[in-house]
């Protein structure tokens, strides 16, 4: 009986002595790295601090801003498309900019990414310096008809830009001839058009409205007016469908656990219905605009094919 209790008293010593299973850490348990494809202070860059005023609530972690400037947007994207597929690395990139580094023959393709949310979708402006005799799209379009390639109209981010993609189309539908004037991104189109270097420019609403009330704005892309800007006509109003907007994304490397990509698109979703991050983009000249990571992978390829069959 002796021998009996001390077996039973050994095994469960043993028994006691076998490690729990380990549980597996909570994600994330770090901050997560945000690639922004542009220099630090345009508006992917401002979108994305807004996002990040509200992630430790949202998620737990912040992020962590990693600048890759240059090509287009081509550096930052491929960079951000080879880092690690462990949740912990995503970015942020434009439409229709994207659609156009690839058509050039970047490195990566549309399923080179997990798409995580649209958090902002954002019309085109088309401005003109304080005191302009220009008060319309049609004004404009009057004197590029006369002038043509004297008029000089600024353009964020050069020929390979998002809003050089969409201006490209305003051209093209209106009819007209202009000489872009390449600018390093939206401040630098604004104190170009206060210092009337300029005769015009075409920019994304978020860098605009900083400078609304002193610029002359003269159409808005979309199928209706921007809450913002309420007096400001669309071009459709003025007999010109441009249509197009700025789709601003967040993605990231493809192959991603599907558990850490769901958790990171639940965050992104609990962030934009947040009625505080509402008010604070509205403040900040942006608006939510929310699209799930599926249903945004769905679209950016039906408008890639619709593109690619647009005439060169």
């Amino acid at each position: 009986m002796r021998i009996l209790l001390a077996l039973s008293l050994l095994t469960l010593s043993l028994v006691c002595q076998v490690p729990a299973p380990a549980r597996a850490a909570a994600y994330p348990e770090k901050p997560v790295n945000f690639v922004v494809p542009f220099p630090p202070g345009g508006g992917s860059d401002r979108l994305g601090r807004l996002v990040d005023a509200f992630l430790d609530k949202h998620l737990g972690k912040n992020f962590t801003f990693v600048y890759k400037p240059g090509g287009g947007t081509m550096i930052g994207t491929q960079y951000m498309a080879t880092m690690p597929k462990d949740g912990y690395w995503m970015g942020t990139v434009n439409t229709p900019q994207i659609y156009n580094v690839i058509e050039k023959g970047a490195p990566f393709k549309l399923d080179s990414f997990d798409y995580i949310a649209q958090m902002s979708s954002e019309p085109v402006v088309l401005a003109a310096p304080p005191g302009s005799p220009l008060k319309s799209a049609k004004d404009f379009v009057a004197l590029c008809k006369a002038k043509g390639t004297k008029v000089a109209v600024g353009i964020p981010s050069g020929t390979s830009g998002t809003v050089w993609y969409a201006s490209q189309g305003f051209k093209r539908k209106a009819g007209i001839d202009y000489t872009p004037v390449p600018m390093q991104g939206g401040n630098d189109l604004n104190a170009s058009l206060l210092g009337k270097h300029i005769d015009a420019g075409v920019g994304i609403l978020g860098p605009i409205m900083p400078e609304a009330e002193k610029l002359t704005l003269l159409a808005v892309s979309g199928p209706e007016r921007v809450s913002m800007l309420p007096k400001v006509p669309t071009f459709a109003e003025q007999g010109i469908p441009v249509m197009d907007i700025v789709r601003r994304l967040f993605l990231a490397p493809k192959g991603m656990p599907p558990e850490r990509l769901a958790a990171l698109r639940a965050a992104m979703k609990k962030v934009a219905m947040d009625p505080e991050f509402e008010a604070l983009m509205e403040k900040n000249g942006f608006l939510v605009s929310w699209v799930d990571g599926p249903e945004l992978e769905k679209l950016l390829k039906k408008e890639m094919e619709e593109i690619r069959q647009l005439p060169k």
